[in-house]
């Protein structure tokens, strides 16, 4: 493995400078502490770094850039590394510097008034949303990986999840941005405002940009009312084509209040209850695919189960689905 010269040769000073600039916790050379950052999770890309660096401000991240910058060193952002297409993994010439946010992660402000919060680009998505919860609020961005996944990530990849047909995708959840350019300069659009129309977007244009235009470190988010009633309709299907027809059918009947429309293969289905002996699939005859549908609903006015069940018996009247069964309570 070739390391490049000018990272071995600027390595000594540098090192002096972040242990005064981010302390000893703030990075590390350590192989073993470096290790879990160098692949992704099912080890199908490896790479290779000498240096970890976990500043705790977006003044700490600045600087480091700056430095990078002027130095002409590599750097590769990670964030809760659960992406499984390499995104984050370094290169294997090992001349690149890893920077981690994870220590970047307060919530700097909650503003019930408005419906937003504030935050570093650090915090775990599942915190996000727990700390919004027990204000009674919503933040609609889910995914499988949401307890260990950073926003910071989410952020920086656009990431959908499984309530975009109502909500949209990260992008869509956004107000504000605090980034960190190429050259170390911080770029402050933290605004809160429900409707901008102020010129170009540039907080649109590094939302998705996967860290090549800058470094995402703090963004505020929009919330909604927290979802107080919710009810799901798992439908089985053998033709591919009846799944818009169904989709189309819930979307109408549904309003607004459908939140996921996922579908699954047997396939998919099989494999999952092969290696995760846990899982009981509710439908006892097989079928080539099937759609999971979730309503919810933040009124106590709105009667979900017979919403579900007008979807049914319109989805089984017209030949769409072949069978469906809704969730009882909230544990199926």
């Amino acid at each position: 493995m070739k390391i490049k010269n000018d990272f071995i040769h600027l390595k000594p000073q540098f090192l002096n400078y972040l242990e005064e600039l981010v302390g000893a916790k703030g990075f590390s050379t350590d192989k073993e502490i470096i290790l879990p950052y160098l692949y992704e999770q099912r080890e199908n890309y490896n790479g290779f770094s000498q240096l970890l660096i976990k500043p705790e401000t977006t003044i700490q991240l600045s600087k480091i850039i700056e430095r990078c910058n002027s130095h002409n060193l590599k750097i590769v952002p990670i964030g809760g590394n659960t992406g499984l297409s390499g995104g984050c993994v370094p290169s294997e010439d090992g001349d690149e510097i890893l920077i981690s946010l994870e220590r970047m992660n307060k919530i700097r402000n909650f503003d019930d008034t408005n419906f937003t919060i504030t935050v570093e680009a650090g915090c775990v998505l599942s915190d996000i949303k727990s700390f919004v919860e027990k204000k009674d609020f919503f933040f609609p961005l889910g995914l499988a990986s949401e307890g260990s996944c950073q926003i910071g990530g989410n952020l920086a990849t656009n990431a959908g999840g499984i309530n975009v047909l109502r909500f949209g995708n990260t992008r869509e959840l956004v107000l504000g941005l605090e980034a960190v350019l190429p050259d170390g300069k911080i770029w402050n659009g933290l605004r809160s405002l429900q409707k901008d129309n102020m010129g170009y977007s540039l907080k649109n244009l590094f939302i998705g940009s996967e860290g090549t235009l800058c470094l995402i470190t703090a963004a505020t988010l929009k919330l909604f009312p927290k979802q107080i009633k919710s009810k799901t309709i798992l439908c089985c299907i053998n033709n591919l084509n009846s799944v818009i027809e169904l989709l189309n059918l819930t979307r109408k009947l549904s309003s607004e209040t459908l939140t996921s429309f996922e579908l699954l293969s047997n396939f998919g289905v099989e494999l999952s209850i092969k290696h995760h002996s846990n899982i009981k699939f509710p439908i006892k005859n097989k079928y080539t695919w099937y759609a999971l549908i979730q309503i919810s609903s933040s009124g106590e006015n709105i009667n979900l189960e017979d919403n579900l069940e007008s979807i049914f018996s319109l989805a089984l009247e017209k030949g769409i689905i072949e069978d469906a069964i809704i969730s009882k309570n909230e544990a199926q």
